[in-house]
């Protein structure tokens, strides 16, 4: 199997400051990264709960809330020790560095939490703050370029929420969301930009094209403003929401992953004996595994064996639906695809990608979140053979080879459960 090299971060014409772009790639593993919303206090932090975070498939978590006057930096140190002895990196969370109006004071105790816990080899970066407002949002440009100037190469992380609430809360019809992103990344010099959206979880089904329409809009925003995107997504129930099963923890990762998303940041992690409206999370208010951490944990296992190096070193191209067509994304249509000139399913995505050779590689998903569903491609004259990728690429399974055929010839049915996607070589 061909070797792949990593992108750049020059995406739909925009391109980050080169101290952005080049620090980062020093420090942050080349993978599709797996976090979660981290609301324990440091304090109560124990090291086997490190270690049940890389049980559950986390390659990049949030840490507990560290009280910078408070907390024993330490301790603090040990976890970070802990980390880089299991691979992992983590995204530090410091009370006194959450979003704040002292620029002076901020940029002083910026410098010393780097100095002290910035450098060490498993943090990747800065978690300051989620949901920007019309009365914050300069607060959050000025701390993320503050942190992107003392510690370029780490990740300032935060969290717009879903485009309907940038709208309402900070846009307010003055900057379109890409607007918003191009003039953050510009200023800033940060190339990770997050949002959420939970609609997905409503039972039935019902609002899976809101999601859908969230994913797009941010989806977009973000490539014309050369940012990753990543995806807060839903791992508890609360209000309408419901806790996901296996396969609703399998489409939630996968769906973002097959439109472009290089993170998948899950709400939330642990229950809490005083949490008015939160339930059935992967680890309960008295610290015990529930069924939903062996979902979630067999979910990302699989993921990060099979695809969490992978997409990471392919850019994302396009989207198209089969049978019913969510969120604003174009339908599949003959014509819109030089490789694929047939695609049939009840429910299905497919996705187009490239690696830094020009090579192409094509995403199916089953969209429902119920039922197994078959997808069938067909492929143009211009593909000799397929290969279905496993094991990040060291593993292939043929699905097609002309052998000399011509015309557009089918791959017959592939079956795939909710959720489940197949990312396929095309040579």
């Amino acid at each position: 199997m061909k070797k792949f090299i990593a992108f750049g971060l020059a995406v739909c014409g925009m391109v980050l400051p080169a101290f952005a772009q080049e620090a980062e790639t020093k420090k942050i593993p080349n993978r599709i990264h797996t976090s979660f919303w981290n609301y324990n206090a440091f304090s109560g932090f124990r090291m086997e709960m490190l270690h049940d975070w890389v049980d559950c498939g986390m390659t990049m978590p949030i840490s507990p809330m560290f009280e910078w006057k408070n907390d024993s930096a330490e301790d603090f140190l040990r976890m970070l020790d802990e980390a880089e002895k299991l691979g992992v990196k983590i995204i530090i969370q410091v009370d006194e560095l959450f979003i704040g109006n002292n620029m002076e004071q901020y940029r002083k105790t910026a410098t010393e939490v780097y100095e002290k816990f910035g450098k060490h080899p498993a943090v990747s970066g800065v978690y300051i703050g989620e949901e920007p407002n019309t009365h914050n949002d300069k607060a959050f440009h000025e701390c993320t370029k503050i942190l992107k100037e003392i510690a370029p190469e780490l990740i300032v992380y935060v969290n717009l929420g879903s485009p309907d609430r940038m709208e309402n809360a900070a846009l307010k019809g003055k900057l379109t969301l890409t607007e918003w992103k191009q003039n953050f990344a510009q200023y800033t010099g940060s190339r990770v930009i997050g949002f959420g959206e939970y609609d997905q979880m409503i039972p039935d089904g019902i609002k899976v094209d809101g999601y859908f329409t969230s994913l797009r809009k941010s989806m977009e925003a973000a490539n014309a403003s050369g940012m990753e995107l990543w995806a807060t997504l839903l791992s508890s129930a609360h209000m309408p929401f419901v806790a996901p099963t296996e396969d609703g923890f399998r489409w939630q990762l996968n769906t973002a992953v097959a439109c472009g998303c290089k993170a998948v940041v899950w709400f939330r992690l642990y229950d809490k004996l005083i949490a008015f409206d939160y339930r059935n999370s992967p680890i309960d208010e008295f610290g015990e595994k529930t069924p939903y951490y062996y979902n979630l944990r067999r979910v990302q296992k699989r993921f990060n064996i099979h695809h969490g190096e992978i997409f990471a070193r392919l850019r994302y191209v396009d989207t198209y639906f089969i049978g019913i067509c969510y969120g604003g994304y174009k339908w599949f249509e003959p014509g819109c695809c030089d490789l694929v000139v047939k695609a049939e399913s009840a429910h299905g995505m497919i996705s187009y990608f490239k690696d830094s050779d020009g090579g192409d590689y094509v995403v199916i998903l089953n969209t429902s979140q119920t039922i197994d569903r078959p997808i069938n491609l067909t492929f143009s004259e211009k593909v000799n053979s397929a290969d279905i990728l496993y094991h990040n690429g060291d593993v292939t399974q043929n699905i097609f080879h002309r052998k000399g055929r011509s015309g557009g010839i089918s791959t017959g049915d592939i079956w795939l459960a909710p959720g489940q996607m197949e990312l396929i070589k095309i040579n």
